[in-house]
């Protein structure tokens, strides 16, 4: 809890975005009650316990960033390492924060740009670092746009410029720590299914029938985020789920193109409606999409198809015709 402000939390565990901002999780807001015990992506340094073994064999803090994000990188190790950080509740601390932090001086902005991008291109997997590396760019352009209008641009610059001045040890730290890497690539990114309270739907109303079955449920979150709900993670809950189909080889493969089409249709949908609001969700889904495109472009059966499904379904999404082809064949 904030020792400032005690009713308030400092974070809830650490999530992290696939283009390498992490923050603290219900960070200034009241928690819910009561606040359940569960699976985060990382725990805040300063309220972190874990057995000195581990903190050792995981490589503990690096120390080369001094401060901001050391414990985001530990935890993202720790991800890649298949071991789990979970937050419990009964554990409370109060956290005064660094009054540094607050003013968000250029010592701040430096730290903290500089260890945010070394913590993404330390840790993140390859089929998920290459799709997003040019979202990730253009992000970083935009923050350095922000940084001039507001006198920071040049401790960014000092931060990209420590990021870049090193390519051969970083690329060294990343070899080392993308070989002790044990957890999948879909473990790492991926999760699915949700339990939904009567009470939520009658505020919000029910999913969204015309479309079908993909991306349904993002379309709800967005529509309980934008009610004031909140959605909460439980890690003791558990849903086998398949992603796609699987080729002999073993490897998984995109869906067939009328599901291509119905998927299309409405991400882009969502992209009209929600860009506004939520435009760090679109970046990350052009990652998303610059990976189907290259899995689909170099190693799909029927490619062609495939990616004139895709171009069908943006057109469609772009132009509302949304319930066009709800009873498509997945």
């Amino acid at each position: 809890r904030q020792e400032a402000a005690p009713a308030c939390l400092d974070g809830a565990g650490d999530p992290y975005h696939v283009l390498g901002a992490a923050w603290r999780g219900g960070a200034g807001r009241r928690p819910p009650a009561p606040l359940s015990e569960g699976a985060v992506f990382g725990a805040c340094g300063a309220a972190m316990f874990l057995p000195r073994d581990l903190f050792t064999r995981l490589g503990g803090f690096e120390e080369s960033f001094f401060c901001y994000y050391e414990d985001v990188d530990f935890a993202f190790r720790a991800q890649l390492g298949g071991i789990s950080t979970v937050l419990v509740p009964s554990a409370e601390v109060r956290h005064i924060g660094s009054p540094a932090g607050a003013a968000a001086s250029n010592f701040v902005v430096r730290h903290v740009v500089r260890n945010r991008l070394r913590t993404w291109l330390r840790n993140m997997p390859a089929p998920l670092l290459w799709p997003a590396l040019p979202l990730v760019a253009i992000n970083e352009l935009l923050g350095l746009v922000r940084a001039w209008r507001h006198g920071q641009g040049g401790a960014r610059v000092a931060a990209l410029a420590e990021v870049v001045s090193q390519p051969a040890e970083l690329w060294r730290q990343r070899q080392r720590i993308q070989r002790s890497r044990t957890a999948s690539v879909r473990a790492v990114a991926a999760a699915s299914g949700s339990l939904i309270s009567a009470d939520a739907l009658r505020r919000v109303g029910d999913m969204r029938a015309a479309f079908f079955v993909d991306y349904i449920d993002i379309d709800f979150c967005f529509r309980l985020r934008r009610a004031g709900l909140t959605i909460r993670a439980v890690g003791a809950a558990g849903l086998r789920h398949r992603f796609g189909s699987v080729a002999d080889d073993g490897r998984r493969q995109a869906h067939p193109a009328a599901r291509l089409h119905t998927i299309y249709r409405n991400r882009v949908t969502l992209w009209r409606e929600y860009a506004a609001r939520w435009p760090g969700y679109i970046l990350f889904e052009g990652a998303a999409v610059g990976r189907d495109i290259l899995r689909i472009a170099t190693r799909e059966p029927k490619r062609r198809a495939k990616l004139l499904a895709m171009i069908r379904g943006t057109w469609a999404g772009l132009t509302g015709r949304e319930a066009a082809d709800r009873h498509e064949p997945v």
